[in-house]
């Protein structure tokens, strides 16, 4: 008589190639990519005012007088920047997390463009304002492409699960 194993299992693998299409691939990597190319902008600017508070500061027409306005600068101009950009790097390695990191910094990129433009409406134009708007909205596409594509990812995945079975029913060690 043959044994039969009914076995079941809460975890689900990557699905095969075959349920993965061009697009999603194409996503997966552009958003690594553009997760990466982020952090590393926000490590350089973060290193650079970590490392010359005092001339990073000045060069933005902003004077720093003492102790405590240095210090403040290091961490609001430097140590915040380099935690945002070392969390995102954290979300590259694993699909699960890439989810996670994209909305860190499409949320993070949209606030800082529009509190720049509100700048530019309240304070009035500046030759630097005007200059890093365009890149940071440019970012903002970029980061709302990559939103498209990692949620576009999930729903795949989600898709994909319903067409797996739950259960594998084995005969004597192979599967029926």
């Amino acid at each position: 008589m043959a044994k039969i194993k009914m076995t079941m299992s809460n975890k689900s693998p990557e699905p095969s190639p075959k349920h993965i299409d061009r697009l999603t691939n194409i996503g997966v990597w552009f958003t690594r990519a553009f997760l990466a190319g982020t952090s590393v902008l926000m490590t350089l600017i973060s290193l650079r005012y970590i490392s010359f508070p005092i001339e990073s500061a000045k060069e933005m027409g902003i004077q720093l007088t003492n102790t405590n306005a240095i210090t403040v600068a290091r961490v609001a101009m430097g140590g915040f920047p380099l935690g945002v950009g070392l969390s995102v790097f954290s979300t590259l390695f694993s699909k699960k997390r890439m989810l996670g990191g994209i909305i860190t910094m499409s949320i993070m990129i949209t606030v800082l463009a529009a509190v720049r433009i509100t700048g530019l409406v309240i304070d009035g134009e500046s030759e630097f304002n005007l200059r890093v708007l365009k890149p940071e909205l440019f970012i903002v596409v970029l980061s709302l492409i990559g939103l498209f594509f990692e949620l576009r990812r999930q729903r795949t995945l989600a898709s994909n699960e319903h067409e797996k079975p739950i259960a594998s029913v084995t005969r004597a060690g192979s599967v029926l």
